[in-house]
């Protein structure tokens, strides 16, 4: 391979790599906001799975916030 190859593949790597990290969220009242709204940033780019972990993390560590659902 030469060498623009291994650049362009390994910027690549590091392109999608860093694409599915949570944005950080300033501002929010609680942890629970936090979560939640890292939740809906992916739910909004359709990546459901990611959002579903998210999502499961209010339900299950946040129980009785308002960013539950009932």
């Amino acid at each position: 391979m030469n060498r623009y190859a291994v650049f362009f593949l390994m910027a690549a790597v590091i392109f999608f790599a860093s694409c599915k990290s949570a944005p950080q969220i300033v501002g929010a009242e609680s942890d629970a906001e936090v979560v939640y709204r890292q939740g809906r940033h992916f739910f909004e780019r359709g990546d459901y799975n990611e959002a579903e972990k998210y999502f499961m993390r209010v339900i299950s560590e946040f129980s009785f916030s308002i960013y539950e659902p009932f």
